[in-house]
């Protein structure tokens, strides 16, 4: 995942990682890491494949693949697993009401704490490799 940027894929697929003015302290910065920006409103992916707009999406995203040259009934089995898992982290993320709460989006942790929490991303790694200069 870190590597993405080095071979032209978005970087932000799983999370989003952004600098921002600390919001308890402004003359600081944070790093803020966020759920990514989904490509239909996380509203629309939590309902389901069941809701027209998921289907339309999933429909469109069988069509691209096709017209980049998939075949079909494999571009179609694969849209699906890339829904699936869209829709699993629409899922566990805050909605928008959710997200104009401060503290909801408030989760201060040191680089070492995230490290703990999900030791299989190199965080470090994967920061450095995003940011322009290094952090130790």
């Amino acid at each position: 995942m870190h590597k993405s940027r080095s071979v032209g894929l978005p970087i932000n697929t799983i999370f989003d990682l952004n600098v921002y003015p600390n919001l308890i302290n402004s003359t600081q910065r944070m790093l803020w890491l966020d759920r990514p920006p989904f490509p239909i409103p996380r509203e629309y992916l939590v309902m389901g494949l069941n809701d027209s707009v998921v289907q339309a999406y999933l429909k469109f995203s069988i069509d691209v693949a096709t017209l980049m040259g998939a075949d079909p009934s494999q571009a179609e089995e694969e849209m699906k697993e890339v829904l699936q898992f869209q829709m699993e982290l629409a899922e566990i993320t805050l909605n928008q009401e959710a997200r104009r709460e401060v503290e909801n989006m408030l989760n201060i942790k040191t680089i070492q704490e995230i490290q703990t929490l999900v030791p299989k991303i190199p965080w470090l790694d994967y920061i450095n490799r995003m940011l322009p200069g290094n952090l130790t």
